[in-house]
């Protein structure tokens, strides 16, 4: 009677790489093809480039949303500029075309003005006002003319010199401006003043 005995192939583990197998030798290429060590320092570069990839992504969305914020802010900033400069002219120009027509007022009415006008109130950055018919008639007028072109609250004050020949009346009218954005006029406020020298002949 025989015996079949039946060898079984021992099973080979696959060698595991120690420290030193996995340093970087300089290979000709295509020699290291299959390796597994190269398999890993690829795995480990891959992974590199991704963490440095999102960090550089964040950072210039970072950068983004600040130049945004600032780009945004300036141009604001310029438009508010531009809308109060435009008002700031405006009201210039009526003022402007106001004590023109009162210095009119004045030349024609030089003998005396043909209705009683109650007393004027003295305006910043103007010469003293004259407490006289003619004057505070000349300063009413001014100051129907702005209402009619809803002009903001100006200061309008009437001088009138008889010493001099010939003589001269002053119209003045003055305006403080308040602009909305504060960072175009740091040191606040500043006024406009416009006024005319008519003679009185």
């Amino acid at each position: 009677m025989h015996r079949i005995v039946r060898y079984s192939r021992p099973v080979r583990s696959e060698p595991r790489l120690s420290h030193n197998q996995c340093k970087p030798d300089f290979h000709p290429a295509g020699a290291v093809a299959g390796n597994p060590c190269d398999l890993e320092r690829i795995d480990q570069s891959t992974l590199a480039m991704n963490i440095g990839g999102s960090l550089r992504h964040s950072t210039e969305a970072g950068s983004t949303t600040v130049e945004a914020g600032v780009t945004i802010s300036l141009l604001f900033l310029l438009i508010f500029g531009i809308v109060e400069f435009g008002q700031t002219f405006c009201t210039y120009n009526t003022m402007l075309l106001a004590v023109e027509q009162a210095g009119r007022y004045a030349m024609v009415h030089n003998q005396g003005p043909p209705d009683a006008c109650g007393s004027q109130s003295q305006a910043a950055q103007c010469p003293i006002l004259s407490n006289t018919p003619l004057a505070n008639c000349a300063a009413a007028l001014t100051q129907q003319l702005l209402s009619a072109y809803q002009a903001p609250n100006i200061g309008v004050s009437v001088t009138e010199d008889r010493i001099s020949i010939p003589g001269t009346i002053t119209i003045c009218a003055n305006y403080s401006v308040d602009l909305l954005p504060p960072l175009l006029f740091p040191n606040g406020s500043f006024n406009l003043t416009r006024q005319v020298i008519v003679p009185l002949i």
